[in-house]
C-alpha cells in the first residue's frame, strides 16, 4: 500500500509542482519507514522533487539510502543518481563509495557499476575505479558491465576497448559474461576502430564461453561482408581450432553455430567472386579447407553448401 502511495504521489508531483508541501509530511514518511522495500518505492515520489528543489530532493534521497545500501542499488536509484552527479557529487560520493564495498555481491556490482560510470563520464572515484578494476569478481563485474554497455559510444569507445581487454580473459567466467551485451547490435561490426579489438576477442576465453551473440551478428549483417572478412576468417579459425571438439558435440550449441559460420562463409566467397576479390575468395577455399580437415561441425552440410 505504501509502495502504491509513492508512485500516486510521483504522479501528483510531475502534473502539480506546487502540492509539494502539501505530499511533504507523507514523502517524509516513506523516507523513514523501516522497511527497505518501502524506501526503494519512496524514490518513485522523489523523483520529480528534482525539477522543483533539486537541493531537497537529493536530500531525501540520501536519508531513504543511509540505513540500507540495497535502496541505493535499487533500479530507481541508479537512475537517480544520473540526475544528481555531477551537480550534487558531494551528497552522492559517500553512498556510492560505500556501495562499492559492500559485503553484499550485488550491491557491490551496482557500485562498481556507478563508479565507472562517473569515472568515464566526469572523471570521478579515481581511486575506487581501480580498485575495482582490479577487486573482487563483483567489482569486476560492474565495470565490465558498463563498458560493453558503452562500447558502442564513439566517445567512451576507447577507454571501454581498453578496460575490456582486460576481460576478456578473465579468470572468472561470471566477470567474462557480462560481455555477452556487446555484439547484441551488428553496428559495432561496421566501425573500423573496432576491427583489432573485434578479433582479439574472437581469440578470449569470452567469445568460446558463448559465441551465439557475435554470429548471429555476422549473420544479420546486411549488405556485403568485404570488410568483415576477416572477423570472419578468425571465427572460422577458432571453430576449427579452440573449439574444434565443441563443434562435434551435437549436446551443445557449438555445431549450430559453425553451421552458421559456413553458411556466412559461402555468402562472403560468392560476393568475392561478384566484385572479381581474389584474395577474399582464395581464403575462403582455404578455410573451407580447414574445416574439412579439422571435421568441423557437420561436414555434409557444409558440402551441401557448397554444392548449392
Amino acid at each position: 500500500v505504501r509502495g502504491v502511495a509513492a508512485g500516486a504521489i510521483g504522479q501528483l508531483l510531475s502534473e502539480r509542482k506546487d502540492r509539494l508541501e502539501q505530499v511533504r509530511p507523507g514523502i517524509e514518511a516513506l523516507i523513514q519507514d523501516p522497511h527497505p522495500a518501502v524506501r526503494m518505492a519512496a524514490i518513485e515520489a522523489i523523483e520529480p522533487v528534482l525539477n522543483i528543489d533539486k537541493d531537497l530532493a537529493v536530500s531525501w534521497f540520501c536519508q531513504a539510502c543511509k540505513d540500507d545500501l540495497r535502496v541505493a542499488a535499487s533500479p530507481r536509484a541508479l537512475s537517480f543518481f544520473n540526475y544528481t552527479v555531477p551537480s550534487h557529487i558531494d551528497q552522492i560520493y559517500p553512498i556510492i563509495q560505500q556501495m562499492v564495498f559492500s559485503p553484499s555481491d550485488g550491491v557491490a556490482v551496482q557500485g562498481a557499476r556507478q563508479v565507472t560510470a562517473r569515472w568515464l563520464f566526469h572523471g570521478f572515484f579515481k581511486k575506487e575505479f581501480a580498485k575495482c578494476r582490479m577487486g573482487t569478481v563483483p567489482q569486476r563485474k560492474g565495470v565490465a558491465n558498463v563498458a560493453a554497455s558503452l562500447l558502442r559510444d564513439r566517445e567512451y569507445s576507447p577507454k571501454c576497448q581498453e578496460l575490456l581487454r582486460q576481460f576478456l580473459n578473465d579468470p572468472d567466467k561470471e566477470v567474462r559474461d557480462e560481455l555477452r551485451s556487446m555484439f547484441r547490435h551488428n553496428d559495432l561490426l561496421n566501425v573500423p576502430e573496432h576491427e583489432t579489438f573485434i578479433k582479439e576477442y574472437i581469440k578470449s576465453k569470452a567469445f568460446a564461453d558463448d559465441p551465439d551473440h557475435f554470429v548471429w551478428a555476422l549473420k544479420d549483417l546486411a549488405g556485403s561482408l568485404i570488410h568483415v572478412a576477416d572477423a570472419i576468417f578468425t571465427v572460422c579459425e577458432e571453430f576449427s581450432t579452440t573449439l574444434q571438439e565443441k563443434t562435434r558435440d551435437i549436446g551443445l550449441r557449438y555445431p549450430r553455430m559453425a553451421s552458421e559460420m559456413s553458411s556466412i562463409l559461402l555468402r562472403l566467397y560468392e560476393q568475392a567472386q561478384g566484385e572479381r576479390n581474389r584474395q577474399i575468395a582464395d581464403r575462403c577455399l582455404d578455410i573451407w579447407d580447414l574445416f574439412f580437415e579439422n571435421r568441423v561441425g557437420r561436414t555434409m552440410e557444409l558440402t551441401k553448401s557448397i554444392e548449392q
